[in-house]
């Protein structure tokens, strides 16, 4: 079953609260004039990430995934995009490095294959992933090298055809724990346990690793990007609301 999500142009009223989260979707799919402007709103080190790109498609989804975190950012916090004190931590992860209210934004972005999504939201952690459902992925078998023993044998219950969607269910829902906690995937995909079944909500099952994450303080949703993509986001403390949008590069 798909999430029920839809997806709107964004408000000309946009603004942080508390308890919502927004979710811009947007194409890495663009014309080389669009992604020229967004390089020049990057940081110099963002510049010289996006300049280590050898394939220019994977440059361009770098460059553009960077500027819709910095529009966004910057158009809810009346801030420069450019000017914004974007920092990342040892695994990756993009932060505001500046004190005082800033640091209670939290916000999260993935991309792969056309899409991109970006994920914002103040006063709570934060995990956002999308994945394209490639149709050549041995999903037994990297079930069994990375889920959990639990999500591993989930999967070879489910009959072959649901299998597939059921691994990219799980596997973007881990993904977006790990990016909200801030932790990398070295921290090992079976130290934690995601539902993952069809019938199933999206939920945090158990987490090993730390017995404080628990269930109750975690909401997981799936995102409807597209027939051909599985995206999932997390974030703790609910209840909290979700808008959607599409993101429109300026004329």
């Amino acid at each position: 079953m798909m999430p029920e999500n839809a997806w709107f142009p964004t408000p000309a009223d946009l603004s942080l609260d508390p308890g919502r989260i927004e979710v811009w979707r947007f194409s890495v799919d663009e014309s080389d004039h669009v992604v020229q402007g967004c390089y020049q709103i990057l940081s110099d080190e963002e510049r010289r990430r996006a300049d280590r790109f050898r394939i220019p498609a994977k440059r361009a989804e770098f460059i553009l995934g960077r500027a819709v975190m910095r529009r966004a950012l910057g158009v809810l916090l009346h801030i420069a995009p450019s000017d914004l004190p974007i920092e990342y931590n040892p695994h990756g992860k993009p932060m505001l490095a500046a004190a005082g209210s800033l640091q209670t934004v939290a916000f999260n972005l993935s991309h792969a294959g056309r899409w991109g999504l970006f994920a914002l939201t103040p006063d709570r952690r934060l995990g956002i992933d999308i994945q394209d459902i490639d149709p050549r992925t041995n999903c037994e078998q990297l079930a069994g090298r990375f889920f959990s023993r639990l999500e591993s044998e989930t999967l070879l219950s489910l009959p072959a055809s649901e299998r597939r969607a059921a691994f990219f269910r799980c596997w973007t829902r881990k993904e977006a724990f790990l990016k909200a906690i801030g932790r990398g995937i070295a921290l090992g995909l079976d130290t934690f346990d995601v539902s993952l079944a069809p019938e199933e909500a999206p939920r945090l099952i158990e987490a090993r690793f730390d017995r404080r994450e628990t269930t109750s303080r975690w909401r997981f949703c799936d995102l409807n990007v597209d027939e051909h993509y599985a995206a999932a986001l997390a974030a703790d403390r609910p209840p909290f609301s979700i808008r959607h949008f599409d993101w429109r590069w300026p004329e």
